[in-house]
């Protein structure tokens, strides 16, 4: 059994700091039936989060101020519940993600 009314439709927390990503995420999600609400840098996510809590946050993994490691990493303290998308359209291969899960660039 769901644990979401049958009209309930899914929101899923979308921060990227290039606009253009955002908007064209944020469509492509809509066109299959979730509410993405988005936030252009981490500060806002963490507000808009403080508000609601999601179920999915996709975030950008590098990002000005706090990254999407970051940022998932505070997020998951505050719910057990969400789950984490990272995407990064970054094409330096000296970028990557530790085993113990640290953003680090080479």
């Amino acid at each position: 059994m769901s644990r979401f009314p049958a009209d309930f439709r899914r929101r899923v927390l979308l921060v990227d700091d290039d606009g253009q990503v955002r908007a064209a995420l944020a469509r492509q999600l809509q066109s299959l039936g979730y509410v993405a609400d988005v936030a252009g840098d981490s500060a806002k996510a963490l507000l808009m989060a403080a508000a609601y809590d999601y179920e999915v946050v996709l975030t950008d993994l590098l990002m000005p101020k706090v990254d999407g490691m970051e940022l998932m990493s505070i997020l998951a303290g505050k719910s057990a519940v969400t789950s984490f998308i990272l995407i990064t359209g970054a094409q330096d291969l000296g970028t990557h993600i530790s085993p113990a899960g640290i953003c680090q660039r080479a």
